[in-house]
């Protein structure tokens, strides 16, 4: 069966995957911002629900005509084991740096950042855990689909959603030392943080011809959406209503989804796909998993170098190091029979297949 290639995901897995990575250099770089660098930040953040959005809606639409024998199968192997290893490596590396400053190994360190890494999703892994319940969830969405309309759906989703982060956003975390591991990190991982997310993804994927027509018809709305959006998150912001800057804040949910439509409808009046996207969309898993290790070991020399620090020139080195470095490492290492379950699959698209003689969906309908 003719493989179904979802253009505008992986131009959107690419440009979330960037502004991961641009992140994570510019918090390097930069530890302590000023306003305008955390609301900078603060819009970075969406790549992390976008990925969400991403995988549940191509599962949506690959899964409309067919049903796959190995699907957890694969995952395991390529998604599971990888998060599983990474999150051993990351506690290892975060245990020596405590050993080096503390001059004594301690093993309970290293057991202590393993179960969370493992367990909690203490690491920029969490993700993965998040996707592997909706992996889970994806059966009983199908069957929703059957019984309810979208609309209800789309509305009860959205309004678990935001109950969910208001409380965790809003409602002061008690005085144990339990509950505010759980306010500050772990209400991250179970899956109504993000179930307007999946919802959508699913209608998106599971009626794919259709949302691509509304993009094109409706999509120059998204402009305004991401504009009216990204304000309220600067005023909520400035006026400290919601202090955390990260992707779990109730504003950043419908900025997020804003940005989502923006880069689809920008895909839908282009109609094709730069290579340059393509490729990091295909390597997008492996800069994921490797990029903190390589800005971590970047950063030692470049501190060496004072008149290079914490300016512009470092900034663009991690940026553009730490994503090359991932890129080389993950093209070799899937040149091994292990490689795969280390740093996952490198992801594949037929650039070459056949496409309408249009230059896009959006002329094609007349839109102009």
């Amino acid at each position: 069966m003719e493989k179904k290639w979802i253009d505008e995901m992986f131009l959107l897995r690419s440009i979330a995957c960037l502004c991961l990575v641009f992140r994570n250099s510019f918090n390097r770089t930069f530890p302590e911002s000023s306003l305008l660098g955390n609301f900078l930040e603060l819009m970075l953040t969406f790549g992390t629900p976008a990925f969400i959005f991403i995988s549940e809606m191509i599962l949506a639409h690959s899964s409309r005509d067919r049903a796959d024998s190995h699907f957890w199968t694969k995952r395991i192997q390529y998604i599971l084991a990888p998060y599983f290893l990474f999150g051993a490596l990351y506690a290892l590396m975060k245990s020596a740096q405590i050993w080096v400053e503390s001059k004594e190994v301690s093993l309970g360190t290293l057991v202590s950042f393993l179960w969370r890494h493992w367990l909690l999703g203490d690491y920029h892994g969490y993700f993965i855990l998040i996707v592997f319940q909706f992996y889970a969830l994806h059966k009983y969405m199908t069957r929703l689909d059957r019984a309810y309309s979208p609309i209800s759906i789309l509305t009860v989703s959205m309004i678990i959603n935001m109950v969910y982060l208001g409380f965790f956003n809003f409602v002061p975390s008690p005085d144990s030392a339990v509950l505010h591991y759980v306010w500050s990190k772990f209400y991250w991982i179970p899956f109504p943080g993000w179930a307007f997310y999946f919802v959508l993804a699913y209608y998106c994927g599971s009626r794919y011809e259709q949302f691509k027509t509304l993009i094109a018809k409706h999509g120059r709305w998204s402009w305004a959406a991401v504009t009216v959006s990204g304000l309220l998150c600067f005023i909520m912001l400035h006026q400290e209503w919601i202090r955390s800057v990260s992707s779990k804040r109730v504003d950043m949910v419908i900025f997020t989804v804003s940005v989502i439509f923006l880069v689809c409808y920008i895909m839908v009046r282009v109609g094709k796909i730069s290579p340059v996207f393509i490729s990091i969309s295909r390597y997008s898993f492996g800069i994921y998993l490797l990029h903190p290790m390589f800005l971590a070991v970047m950063f030692v020399p470049l501190q060496m170098f004072p008149s290079f620090r914490s300016n512009w020139f470092t900034l663009a080195v991690l940026f553009a190091g730490s994503i090359g470095c991932s890129v080389v490492t993950t093209y070799i290492l899937n040149k091994t029979k292990w490689g795969p379950y280390i740093v996952g699959k490198i992801g594949t698209h037929d650039v070459n297949r056949k496409r309408p003689a249009s230059t896009s969906l959006a002329k094609k309908i007349g839109v102009s």
